[in-house]
């Protein structure tokens, strides 16, 4: 079994749920991120894979250059047109 965390990494939960409704719980958070536009996702998981190791300001700033760069991609537009003609979804909620 592979470890839970990378050696010097510290990991916090979102949130705890009943034995046996990990799996349940996942697959419902990962159907809701995949409806994210997938610029933005990919823009988000590089940022996180570049900024490790940097200063917190040095981050945040390389997460907002990339953010700004997914801003010419066609799907975001199609994404912040829905967003602006409609209520932003909920978050989720912990069950």
């Amino acid at each position: 079994m592979p470890p839970v965390c990378h050696r010097g990494a510290i990991a916090a939960p979102q949130e705890v749920v009943a034995e046996g409704q990990a799996l349940p719980r996942a697959l419902e958070l990962a159907a809701r991120i995949a409806e994210y536009p997938q610029a933005s996702l990919r823009s988000d998981r590089q940022a996180a894979r570049a900024s490790f190791g940097l200063a917190l300001d040095e981050g945040l700033l390389l997460e907002r250059r990339l953010a700004a760069a997914t801003l010419q991609a066609p799907e975001m537009a199609m994404a912040m047109l829905r967003l602006d003609d409609a209520a932003p979804p909920e978050p989720p909620e912990p069950p």
